[in-house]
């Protein structure tokens, strides 16, 4: 292998700028200047992001019941947190110092935490989908429960991080020709000792099959999911209205034969007895109907609630999807190309940035998605807000 240093070269046909007494920062701070769109469009993520995962991690431990459902969802909003609170900042500031980034094993550090949360995202999110999958096709088997969602969190991670740790090794400073002088930058991307060796390719050709592997899964098992759901949904109509015809018919038949006990009564008293034995039989008939109502509505109220959580386990792995796809693209075309995929420029630095970092719309909707679907999520967050108000309120009057 050729451990020289590699120039990723461009040249006066790249570079408007003539100015021969330009230095590197003039560079760097040109660039920056090109990518502040993307910078504030990260900001403006991880201030949604960060409150918003903060906000699950309040309210949900707090509104809802210990459930497999709640643990995923809390370690989902752990990794998102992760995200917004790690990978965003860090790719703020590589941006600003997109030139002149000198501390390789930040650099390293960073870029291995950004794909150890994604990873931790896309497995969690598996252990989610495998859950519905399994109470929506096994309801009667023995179901998972919490502990076994905790165990599944900690494995992903494990898994990411097995997956996360050769990024460690190919990232790092890749150096870059700029300006008529042969100005060298320094570029927080692919390490230039791996820049044409086969070792990127291969690390980001994987993890575009893993991610091709967890797409097509999440695909089957919710398009599964919802024919089932569909089907049940038909057979509890079916059911519900043949229950309730049969309901009318044993009423009137009941109505008839009181009518008849009424008139034996009427006609011999001797039949006394009898009447409070059909009066009790009625009784019990309308405990039963009663009974079968509660049951009913009961089992209306599960499917609801199953309904539910299959709609924000399903919403949360769309976003996943549609949001790490265009990331993923790209990082596999640079890996294959073996060097920056198109030449900076005003257009390239204000839009590549922003669709090769898509990942983060991941991790910042997921909070908007609960608030949406789940009525109790925003009753929560309005719970938490209104104790938060209160003792404000409360604080400032004692002072």
């Amino acid at each position: 292998m050729d451990n020289s240093t590699t120039i990723t070269d461009y040249n006066s046909t790249n570079i408007t700028d003539l100015d021969l007494n330009k230095t590197l920062q003039d560079y760097n701070d040109e660039e920056a200047l090109r990518r502040l769109a993307p910078m504030i469009y990260l900001v403006l993520l991880m201030l949604i992001g960060i409150p918003g995962n903060v906000l699950v991690l309040i309210v949900y431990p707090i509104r809802f019941q210990k459930s497999t459902h709640r643990t995923f969802i809390i370690g989902l909003a752990l990794s998102d947190l992760f995200v917004c609170a790690v990978t965003l900042p860090f790719e703020i500031t590589e941006m600003r110092f997109q030139y002149t980034f000198y501390n390789m094993w930040a650099c390293k550090f960073f870029r291995a935490c950004n794909n150890l949360f994604a990873l931790s995202s896309i497995f969690i999110l598996m252990g989610l989908s495998g859950d519905r999958y399994r109470r929506v096709f096994t309801p009667l088997k023995l179901q998972m429960t919490s502990h076994h969602a905790t165990v599944i969190i900690f494995f992903s991670v494990c898994l990411s991080f097995m997956f996360s740790w050769p990024n460690f090794f190919i990232s790092g400073i890749r150096h870059v020709k700029l300006g008529q002088l042969n100005i060298t930058g320094f570029d927080c991307s692919l390490s230039d000792q791996f820049a044409k060796t086969i070792y990127p390719t291969v690390y980001g050709g994987t993890l575009f099959l893993i991610f091709i592997i967890c797409m097509v899964s999440l695909i089957v098992i919710y398009s599964l999911i919802g024919r089932k759901l569909c089907v049940h949904i038909q057979f509890r109509r079916k059911f519900s209205n043949v229950s309730s015809s049969k309901s009318t018919s044993d009423t009137t038949l009941s109505n008839e034969q009181h009518h008849v006990n009424t008139s034996q009564q009427y006609e011999n008293e001797v039949f006394e007895d009898k009447k409070d034995k059909k009066e009790h039989s009625e009784k019990k008939l309308l405990n039963k109907k009663k009974s079968t109502i509660k049951d009913r509505k009961k089992s209306t109220k599960e499917d609801m609630a199953s309904k539910k959580l299959t709609k924000i386990a399903f919403a949360v792995s769309l976003a996943f999807i549609l949001s790490y796809l265009p990331h993923l693209t790209i990082s596999l075309l640079t890996a294959l190309k073996g060097k920056f995929l198109f030449a900076p420029g005003p257009v390239v630095s204000a839009v590549l940035p922003i669709v090769s970092r898509s990942f983060a719309i991941n991790n910042v909707v997921n909070p908007i998605i609960y608030a949406f679907i789940d009525r109790r999520f925003r009753d929560g967050y309005r719970y938490i807000f209104k104790k938060i108000i209160c003792f404000k309120k409360s604080h400032s009057y004692n002072l």
